[in-house]
């Protein structure tokens, strides 16, 4: 798969990027959290997330096969006792394990574009959004992974349901040393698009949706608040829910 793309890769809702390099030339922010702004997608990465999950072994480890040449590779697992497996799951699929980086946290997840939204700063500094969490869709998806075992498919939304994106963030933040930068909207990182120079494009169903009894104005005062957002294009239709 010498194909495989930077954007299948985000379509894939498997990785997220943690920051741009600091030779990136980006303009410094006058939007929300001064100093800080959301790096885009296209921009040069130092490090890429990847939500593990046995369920997605051969996606993984092709994600990591062709990565992992080009930028460091950090592996999320719910618990320690988890790394052997990865690591073995990884090496039965021709991937060696050795030099990735794995990171046990009880609040990981598998949709790490989704849980996960970082932000960076002048000189390489990198910090994490907390956003707030809705496990919208996680239920749904866990009955169609799982179709017909309806047991299995309860387990896992039973499981998803101890996943928790803000305390991911905030988790992931203190882990790293990095700051947490706190929002009162209601998304997923999946859910948005921005070029890191202060440009957030959304979905108006979409958002209200996520935060219900909130306004389109309510919510663009929460987002422009976000880091380094001076505008935001609202789209009237996005993605079928």
């Amino acid at each position: 798969m010498d194909f495989l793309s930077r954007r299948t890769v985000l379509a894939g809702l498997a990785a997220a990027v943690v920051g741009p390099s600091a030779a990136w030339a980006a303009p410094r922010s006058s939007g929300g959290n001064d100093g800080w702004r959301l790096a885009a997608d296209f921009e040069p990465t130092r490090a890429v997330w990847i939500g593990f999950d046995p369920g997605h072994l051969v996606f993984t480890a092709t994600l990591v096969r062709h990565l992992r040449p080009h930028v460091r590779v950090r592996l999320l697992v719910p618990d320690e006792g988890r790394i052997d497996e990865a690591r073995a799951a990884l090496s039965g699929q021709g991937v060696s394990p050795e030099g990735l980086e794995f990171v046990a946290d009880p609040n990981a997840g598998y949709f790490m574009r989704d849980l996960a939204l970082f932000a960076s700063a002048p000189g390489g500094a990198n910090a994490v959004v907390d956003f707030v969490w809705t496990h919208y869709g996680l239920a749904s998806w866990c009955r169609r992974r799982h179709a017909p075992d309806a047991e299995a498919a309860r387990a896992c939304a039973a499981a998803a349901d101890g996943v928790q994106a803000d305390h991911l963030a905030r988790s992931l933040a203190q882990r790293m040393g990095w700051p947490s930068l706190a929002s009162d909207v209601a998304l997923e990182g999946g859910g948005i698009e921005h070029n890191g120079r202060g440009l957030l494009l959304v979905s108006e169903p979409y958002l209200l949706h996520r935060n219900p009894g909130r306004s389109r104005e309510s919510l663009e005062r929460s987002l422009l608040q976000l880091p380094g957002i001076r505008k935001v294009i609202w789209l009237s239709d996005g993605l079928a829910q």
